[in-house]
């Protein structure tokens, strides 16, 4: 209380200053209060300020997105898809995250297991196949991972989708690659022997060929053979419109000297912080965040990026089925098939090539995989031989129809060995005889007198098989008369005899003039095993390639003294 006296200190007046106790609640540390109460009143009063920072990139973004987003822009010919988003948290950018490949070149994509590698190699292929054309881009690929990389397949700009089991398809592959290069080298020249400067400078469109390794290391491990290879292609592929694609595990799988032919290197969460220096070289402590698909990639520095989604993603692999599909049905052009030998070579698997006399085909080259071709046109007496010549009936049938396709030409065919068992070919242009072949004997007799007269224009091609069988059913007079008109046979020019005789025989008749006037030994088809152990065929190849043991329906075809390895053509 407060008393009040007067001048002598009598108390003349009380105050009573007791008040009653004020709760009051507790809101934490003051600074914080005052920042609360600040923004409730800003609130309240609706006043807004810009945000500092941009919020980060979403775990999941798409494709599509991102195009319309940053008004993505297509050009012809400069393969340039999206991947993705990064972050540039100094000038508090995002950007669109692309892959040069065009203009770049080579991709490594690192990463560890379950890092998102495969959906990287995914989004790219599926942006590229929708912003480009299939006769621009081509995609081979060789999926040693999860084989989710099917789902391509049907995609007209995809040519194969090859797993760990086609050993056959993954050789012809680089085998197809390689002439690929081979001829594109020779079609620069008057382009400065660059790919960009052809197809931009007047030359006709051709297709950049990506080829993509899905899991590089166990590539490596099942066809390490190909490590030299893949070094030579890649040196200088992107000059001849070729790029390679790998996805790799960690940053030493991949060989240093076919490391360094890749400019450009993705990287996405390594289980070993540590790792992303040997890949990266600056970056120092920075690591992507823990979030699939993310990673990092150096561009005029280094930046953490999102890789994008091309649907969602538990209907992703059927999304891109669908799209495929469409594509395939509105693309003309489709990209090529990597060649592989026929389980059977029919007339359709040589149709290009029929029709004429210096192109006769008789199979697929197994090197090449190109059509094999014999030419009777200059040639009026060719022999086909081997150690056993009735093995393969089917062949002798296949090549009586190819010959019979060629307009205004008769094929003959004397069976003294009663190989085929009747005629190979319903075609009229075919006339079959066995046994002792009386009758197609005469017909050709008269045949090349006819012609003697009066060289009838009509071509003729007679096929004797048992060439020794049909002599020794023959009258000395028979035979004399036959060989005769063999013998004249290169002067009418429109009559040729194909021998179909064992190896043994051949050498037995190779001395007499009607047979030595028009053959030559540097040519003809050798069919099944043991052209190495003979001597009458002048053949140069290594002897050591030869004695090779080589399968059912297989032979070689002999020009100008080198054998090659063929599947012969058949009867299906």
């Amino acid at each position: 209380s407060i008393n009040i006296i007067d001048n002598v200190g009598n108390v003349i007046k009380s105050l009573d200053t007791k008040q009653d106790d004020v709760v009051v609640e507790a809101k934490g540390e003051e600074i914080t209060s005052i920042i609360q109460y600040i923004v409730d009143e800003a609130k309240r009063e609706n006043i807004e300020i810009e945000q500092l920072w941009l919020d980060k990139i979403p775990d999941m973004i798409f494709v599509e997105e991102l195009k319309k987003k940053y008004n993505y822009e297509i050009k012809k010919n400069v393969i340039n898809p999206v991947i993705g988003e990064y972050d540039d948290p100094d000038n508090q950018q995002q950007n669109l995250l692309t892959l040069p490949l065009s203009q770049d070149g080579n991709a490594i994509i690192f990463g560890s297991g379950g890092s998102g590698k495969e959906l990287m190699l995914t989004s790219i292929i599926y942006s590229t196949i929708t912003t480009h054309s299939s006769d621009e881009v081509n995609f081979y690929l060789l999926d040693f991972g999860a084989e989710t990389m099917t789902m391509f397949k049907k995609a007209p700009h995809v040519g194969e989708v090859l797993l760990a089991a086609d050993a056959e398809k993954i050789d012809n592959l680089f085998k197809m690659v390689n002439n690929i290069i081979e001829e594109r080298k020779r079609l620069f020249v008057d382009y400065n022997g660059s790919f960009d400067f052809y197809i931009n400078h007047g030359g006709k469109q051709l297709p950049l060929i990506i080829v993509a390794i899905n899991n590089v290391e166990a590539f490596m491990e099942s066809y390490s053979d190909y490590e030299e290879t893949l070094g030579q292609i890649t040196r200088d592929c992107l000059k001849y419109g070729v790029v390679f694609i790998f996805t790799t595990n960690g940053p030493n799988t991949v060989r240093y000297r076919i490391r360094q032919n890749f400019r450009q290197n993705v990287v996405l969460q390594f289980n070993d912080p540590s790792d992303y220096a040997s890949v990266l070289p600056g970056v120092r402590k920075k690591e992507p965040s823990k979030v699939f698909g993310r990673g990092m990639i150096a561009l005029d520095a280094i930046y953490e990026f999102q890789t994008a989604f091309p649907y969602k993603e538990e209907k992703m692999t059927d999304y891109i089925r669908i799209i495929s599909n469409k594509l395939n049905e509105i693309c003309p052009y489709k990209a090529k098939k990597v060649p592989i030998l026929p389980e059977n070579i029919g007339q359709e698997e040589v149709a290009e090539v029929l029709g004429n006399l210096r192109t006769i085909p008789v199979g697929i080259e197994k090197e090449s995989l190109e059509i094999s071709t014999i030419n009777l046109k200059d040639s009026y007496i060719y022999n086909i031989t081997g150690e056993d010549v009735t093995s393969l009936p089917g062949f002798l049938q296949g090549l009586t129809k190819a010959i019979a396709k060629v307009p205004n030409t008769k094929c003959y065919i004397m069976d003294a060995a009663n190989c085929l068992g009747g005629s190979p070919s319903t075609s009229e242009n075919v006339i079959y005889d066995s046994g002792m072949c009386k009758n197609v004997t005469q017909q050709i007799i008269d045949i090349c007198n006819a012609k003697k007269a009066n060289n009838t224009p009509d071509e003729v091609v007679c096929m004797i098989i048992g060439l020794n069988n049909l002599f020794q059913k023959m009258s000395p007079i028979e035979k004399g008369n036959l060989t005769m008109a063999i013998q004249n046979s290169s002067s009418f020019g429109t009559i040729r005899f194909i021998m179909v005789e064992t190896i043994d025989q051949i050498k037995s008749i190779s001395y007499e003039a009607w047979y030595k006037a028009s053959i030559d030994l540097s040519a003809g088809v050798w069919i099944g095993n043991g052209i190495a152990n003979q001597f009458t065929l002048k053949v140069t190849t290594n002897a050591r390639t030869l004695r090779a043991e080589i399968e059912p329906n297989f032979g070689y075809v002999i020009k100008k003294g080198k054998a090659t390895l063929v599947k012969f053509i058949s009867n299906e």
